[in-house]
């Protein structure tokens, strides 16, 4: 952190406090700073508001000049800090530093009757290194209920982060008042973790980390809308990443963090199903590097977190990373488990699966039959694992042209599924889709146009438009009217998929490529067939 110059300074600090005394005491006190920015703010504004109190009723302690303030330096704290002649500030005198001024700060706050400010900055701190909505997280009635803030209220709450930001000890954005997650509150990298080493909070680390877990999980219940969702992501993910106590043995369940964990997980599987893999990939990565520390690379939880992430993966079209990780998890689960293991069959289908989308259909088919070989033996064939695999094996099928074979066995699924599910059950839906692709392969337009718009029609209804299933469906449809030469339809209908496709997935996810080339080919007037492989397919 570069200082400023000592007149510099010494500006900040007039500018800040007029009444605080002379342009020489000052530079005085902000050599005594080390000009440090943030120190500086934090001095000026707490001699500001002490000497905004009228002398008659001003706390004697409390630093009413920069002479004052210099001297309450060396009086309560025995390490007195002398800045360097030149170059950058080291890291630790600068918290310290900075330690000494908002203890300083917050001796304003005590005389004003906001004991809270201490524990609140201590909280706020515990948080990760983004803006804190306040509305969103700092719920009153969670915060009453921890012995940090015994009955706190939602005035209380409001008087207390408006006298922090009035000493710049936080910065407040009132703009968002009004908005549902409130203002956001913004915490100085320096003071958060200045705060979060503090020995008050070290002492009731677990304290502290129970109420910040508390407070992610019913923020996560109401999960915010897209713009908000990356701060929450990014805030569960530091509470993995950085938590201020461990845990006293691996099978602590009690641990805070174990919640926290829990939360990431429950987080991570909400978001993947809302298509935003990106956070979803950033609460998995957290929960990767938390899990070999806590319970070992080898451990079920280690392996079902990287697994969830190569599905991820696979999602995005990484499938390198993807078919690297699986084979990796794989080779575990055949040593550990045995081949004819659930967990071992289930990597082995995502594996599978990796390799069909990378039109290794051989490699494909081999890893579908063996797999469906073993789930027919174990779990009978009309179990939805079993019927899984064989309609993963019919979709193969039908890439390598073997029209007959695919139609016969996602009839024989279809039938099952409406029996065990009903008509409407996502698992029908997508094996009714895969019959209407069939058709269209052998031409028969007219069943497979039925078929895709009955599907789409209960997708748009239990997903929405925007949902990646519903999406598949709607540029299903548009392929088969432009086989049909319906060619305005087509491209109306595959503009509105690549529109949301692009802002969901990116320009350069395979969907969003496949959709736009589906878009070129039309508009060249090429009928050249395009095999779309669903981004959203579960991996069993």
């Amino acid at each position: 952190m570069a200082p400023l110059e000592t007149a510099h300074g010494a500006r900040v600090l007039l500018d800040l406090a007029p009444d605080g005394g002379t342009a020489s005491s000052a530079e005085l006190l902000a050599e005594r700073l080390g000009g440090l920015p943030l120190v500086l703010q934090l001095a000026g504004q707490a001699i500001a508001q002490a000497v905004a109190v009228p002398l008659q009723w001003a706390d004697p302690l409390l630093p009413r000049s920069f002479d004052a303030y210099r001297a309450a330096l060396a009086e309560r704290f025995s390490e007195v800090f002398k800045p360097p002649a030149s170059g950058p500030i080291d890291p630790q005198q600068a918290r310290g530093l900075v330690g000494q001024t908002w203890e300083l700060s917050l001796a304003v706050l005590d005389s004003r009757s906001i004991p809270e400010a201490r524990r609140l900055l201590r909280l706020l701190s515990c948080f990760g290194d983004a803006p804190i909505p306040c509305g969103l997280l700092l719920d009153p009635a969670i915060l009453a209920e921890s012995e940090l803030f015994p009955a706190m209220t939602g005035q209380r709450l409001w008087e207390v982060l408006t006298a922090l930001d009035s000493l710049s000890l936080i910065t407040l954005d009132a703009t968002s008042v009004r908005d549902e997650i409130g203002p956001m509150a913004v915490v100085h990298p320096i003071v958060r973790d200045t705060n979060r080493t503090h020995p008050e909070v070290r002492d009731a680390a677990d304290t502290y980390y129970r109420l910040v877990s508390d407070l992610l999980s019913k923020a996560a219940v109401k999960m915010p809308n897209l713009d908000q969702v990356g701060i929450l992501v990014a805030h569960i993910a530091d509470s993995l990443a950085n938590p201020p106590t461990q845990p006293p043995d691996p099978g602590a369940l009690s641990w805070p963090g174990v919640k926290v964990r829990e939360l990431a997980v429950r987080a991570a599987h909400d978001l993947y199903e809302q298509v935003m893999y990106v956070h979803t990939e950033a609460l998995y990565q957290a929960i990767f590097a938390d899990d070999p520390r806590r319970v070992g690379n080898d451990h079920p939880d280690t392996l079902a977190t990287r697994q969830e992430l190569a599905r991820v993966w696979c999602n995005q079209g990484r499938f390198a990373e993807a078919e690297q990780a699986l084979t990796s998890i794989l080779a575990v689960h055949e040593e550990q488990l045995g081949s004819d293991h659930p967990d071992t069959l289930a990597t082995q289908h995502a594996l599978a699966l990796v390799w069909r989308n990378q039109t290794r259909l051989a490699e494909a088919e081999q890893a579908y039959t063996s797999i469906l070989a073993v789930r027919e033996a174990q779990l009978g064939s009309d179990h939805p694992d079993t019927l899984a695999t064989w309609q993963a094996l019919a979709f193969v099928w039908r890439g390598q042209g073997r029209f007959a074979e695919a139609e016969q066995a996602l009839t024989s699924i279809l039938a099952v599924r409406e029996e065990q599910f009903g008509s409407d059950h996502p698992d029908t839906l997508m094996a009714q889709q895969e019959l209407a692709r069939v058709w269209c392969n052998q031409g028969r337009f007219a069943e497979a146009e039925q078929a895709l718009t009955s599907v789409l029609a209960v997708r748009e209804e239990q997903f929405g438009s925007d949902h990646p299933d519903t999406l598949i469906a709607q540029q299903e449809l548009a392929l088969l009217w432009r086989d049909q030469g319906l060619l305005a339809e087509a491209e109306q209908a595959l503009t509105s998929v690549l529109a949301i496709r692009q802002e969901r997935l990116g320009r350069d996810h395979p969907d969003t490529i496949a959709t736009r080339t589906a878009i070129a080919e039309l508009t060249r007037g090429t009928l050249k067939a395009i095999q779309v492989v669903p981004p959203s397919e579960q991996i069993i």
